[in-house]
C-alpha cells in the first residue's frame, strides 16, 4: 500500500483545485459572454441618452433665442405701429 504523505495529499487537492477551477471557468464563460454584451448595449444606450441630453439642451437655448428675438420684433412692429398712428390688436 502506498503511503500518504502530506506533499502526495497537498498534490492531489492542487489536482482537484484546477480542474474544479477549469469546470467554473467553462460554466461561467457563456455568462461571462452574455454579461459583455449586456454592457455593450448599455453603453449604447448611455452614448445615445447623453446625445439626447445634449441635444434638447440645444434646442432649448435656441428656442429660448427665438423667443427672444419674436419679443424684440414684437417691440419693433409696437413701436412702428405707434409712430404710424395705428392699434395692432
Amino acid at each position: 500500500m502506498a503511503e500518504v504523505t502530506e506533499d502526495k495529499l497537498n498534490l492531489a487537492l492542487d489536482r482537484q483545485t484546477q480542474a474544479f477551477h477549469g469546470l467554473v471557468k467553462l460554466e461561467l464563460a457563456p455568462i461571462h459572454k452574455r454579461l459583455d454584451r449586456h454592457e455593450a448595449i448599455l453603453e449604447s444606450h448611455t452614448a445615445t441618452l447623453d446625445a439626447i441630453a445634449k441635444n434638447t439642451e440645444h434646442w432649448k437655448i435656441e428656442a429660448a433665442a427665438l423667443r427672444a428675438g419674436h419679443v424684440r420684433h414684437e417691440g419693433w412692429w409696437q413701436q412702428l405701429a405707434k409712430k404710424l398712428g395705428l392699434k395692432l390688436s
